[in-house]
C-alpha cells in the first residue's frame, strides 16, 4: 500500500483553505488514513487548530506522527541527505527541484492547485479527500523520481 508523508499544517490548509499556524507535526499515512486524519482535522475551525489536541486525536486513531521540528516555518528537503531547510510552502530545494522533469512539476503544482482550490468551495468531502489523494501521489512520485535519481549517481 502507498505511503505519504505530510506535514498537518498542510493537511489543514488544504481542508480549509486558508494557511494554518501549526508545524513541525508529520503524518505517514496510507491512503485509507488519510480519511481519518482529515475527519480529525475537520474538527477545527480555521484560526483554532488545537495542535497537541489534534496530535492527540491523529494518535488515538492509530497514525503514525511525527514531530519533525519546532520552527513553524520550514522543513527539510525530502530528497535523500539533503539538509537545506525551506520554506513551509516550498518542496524541495532548488536543485533538487530542478531534477524532476517539468511535466511532473506541473502536475504537482496542479494537484496543489486544484486542492487549495477544493478547499475554498463547498464541495463534498469525497471531492476534498480525492484531491488531498491526488496531490499526495504526486508529490510521492516527484520525492521518489529524485531520489531514483540521487541513489544512480
Amino acid at each position: 500500500m502507498e505511503t505519504h508523508i505530510i506535514e498537518m499544517a498542510d493537511l489543514a490548509e488544504l481542508l480549509h483553505g486558508n494557511p494554518v499556524a501549526v508545524g513541525g507535526v508529520w503524518l505517514v499515512l496510507d491512503a485509507g488514513q488519510l480519511e481519518t486524519a482529515l475527519g480529525i482535522l475537520r474538527q477545527y475551525p480555521d484560526g483554532d487548530f488545537d495542535v497537541p489536541t489534534a496530535t492527540a486525536a491523529l494518535r488515538e486513531a492509530g497514525l503514525d506522527i511525527t514531530a519533525m521540528t519546532a520552527d513553524r516555518r520550514d522543513h527539510v528537503c525530502p530528497a535523500n541527505d539533503c539538509q537545506q531547510r525551506l520554506a513551509r510552502h516550498v518542496l524541495m530545494c532548488r536543485p533538487h527541484w530542478r531534477m524532476a522533469p517539468k511535466v511532473m512539476q506541473r502536475d504537482l503544482n496542479a494537484t496543489w492547485r486544484n486542492a487549495a482550490r477544493l478547499a475554498k468551495e463547498p464541495m463534498g468531502d469525497s471531492d476534498r479527500v480525492q484531491a488531498v489523494r491526488d496531490y499526495l501521489v504526486a508529490r510521492r512520485a516527484a520525492v521518489d523520481f529524485v531520489n531514483g535519481r540521487l541513489a544512480h549517481d
